[in-house]
């Protein structure tokens, strides 16, 4: 009887894959945890009474990110390759995430076209947040009419093996005078810090038909 339940028992994960789920899982929440601390500075140095949208839109965004980064662990417990995770399962459960939240009232339509595009467990909370990022900043200000917004994410590998994703809004674009170092606020530069901690690029265009940012980020082989 002994031997018949020890068998029955599943077999504990190697050592080596619980250390590194736990180093990411302790990264992610480490981020996460870097993106309150910066809300959090931004109400201590404003005014003594916060208006109750500002709340509302703060929590709601928090939720977003707690019910993202959830849906990123169950996506890096059972990956298509030891170490990897499909783009387009990651940026769908992001999106879904966020939407059970209400954070974008139905105002943000997305169209992603990153199919058979995987990315090292590594980098895929970096891209979550980043993603995060630009997604909650494109439904606040892209169309201040209230319009909705329609966002459109492709990706491409490059010739040494990194990802080069490109996220594109249909806005109203940044101001004429739009200086980043001036004018950045708090998700531009949060997106900005996670692309250049994972030893990538950003870069971003604004037009009257909208603003794009392209992200790339080195092979994992290469970090």
């Amino acid at each position: 009887m002994m031997a018949a339940q020890l068998r029955e028992t599943p077999a504990a994960p190697p050592p080596d894959a619980l250390a590194e789920s736990n180093h990411r899982i302790a990264n992610s929440l480490t981020e996460l945890a870097a993106a309150l601390m910066r809300q959090f500075r931004v109400i201590e140095t404003g005014p003594d009474t916060i208006p109750r949208e500002l709340v509302s839109d703060l929590m709601k965004d928090m939720a977003g990110r707690i019910a993202a980064l959830g849906r990123l662990h169950r996506l890096l417990s059972a990956p298509p390759a030891p170490g990897e995770v499909e783009l387009d399962k990651l940026l769908t459960e992001v999106i879904d995430a966020y939407n059970s939240t209400g954070v974008f009232s139905d105002r943000l339509q997305v169209c992603v076209n990153v199919a058979g595009c995987r990315v090292a467990g590594s980098q895929a909370s970096i891209l979550m947040m980043i993603f995060s990022e630009i997604a909650t900043n494109a439904a606040k200000y892209a169309h201040p009419s209230g319009l909705p917004i329609e966002l459109t994410i492709a990706a491409a590998r490059t010739p040494t093996g990194g990802l080069v994703l490109h996220i594109a809004d249909d806005g109203v674009g940044l101001p004429e005078d739009f200086d980043e170092e001036r004018d950045a606020g708090r998700g531009l530069r949060l997106a900005r810090g996670l692309v250049e901690s994972a030893g990538g690029r950003l870069s971003m265009r604004s037009d009257p038909l909208g603003l794009s940012f392209s992200i790339e980020l080195p092979s994992a082989r290469q970090r």
